[in-house]
């Protein structure tokens, strides 16, 4: 019987999802904990009718720096009505 990995946390809002994984990758002989972030978005292809999954994993301190790019993009939208 195999078991299959399973992130150790999943976040949900609407049509976006974002999942912490942890693997142990070995290093010189030494194993160490990894943690990735895997950042999804769902949406059903207007033409073919098929749902699409769009996947971007990140490491942690990647993530961090999204979210400020993603704010700026939000308050730039925002602040100049740009949809």
């Amino acid at each position: 019987m195999t078991t299959k990995n399973k992130p150790i946390a999943q976040y949900r809002n609407g049509n976006l999802k974002s999942s912490i994984w942890q693997d142990k990758p070995a290093q010189d002989g030494h194993a160490a904990t990894r943690s990735t972030i895997l950042i999804q978005k769902s949406y059903k292809d207007a033409e073919s009718g098929q749902w699409v999954n769009c996947r971007l994993r990140l490491f942690p301190a990647e993530a961090a720096r999204l979210v400020s790019v993603l704010q700026a993009a939000y308050d730039t939208c925002v602040l100049k009505r740009i949809d």
